[in-house]
């Protein structure tokens, strides 16, 4: 038997084995049947939710911002030396590409 022909018996064997039924993957709850309404998982906690967002705010983007200044300077660098290799031209990529999400978040 061929490539080819061994190739189109499995393609076969696979597309017989599969439904075009929909299965879900979960049980009914008896919950409602729009999602998140009335389901305990996604509930919310106002104090929990603004505790959570201080903690961004005040702990983890004052840290990530100064780790990203710290390595803004070695990152130049690392584009000059490598000018004229194609590492250069993809540290000169990366370095570009990540600039528009900096200037959003609000760094220049």
């Amino acid at each position: 038997m061929s490539f080819e022909e061994e190739w189109a018996q499995q393609k076969r064997t696979v597309a017989e084995r599969q439904s075009s039924d929909t299965r879900l993957n979960q049980l009914d709850r008896g919950g409602p049947a729009s999602p998140g309404v009335g389901d305990p998982d996604l509930a919310t906690v106002p104090a929990a939710k603004k505790k959570a967002a201080n903690t961004i705010e005040n702990q983890l983007e004052p840290g990530t911002r100064k780790a990203a200044d710290a390595a803004d300077e070695p990152t130049r660098v690392a584009v000059a030396e490598f000018k004229g290799w194609d590492t250069g031209t993809g540290l000169k990529k990366a370095f570009s590409d990540a600039s528009p999400a900096l200037i959003f978040s609000g760094r220049s």
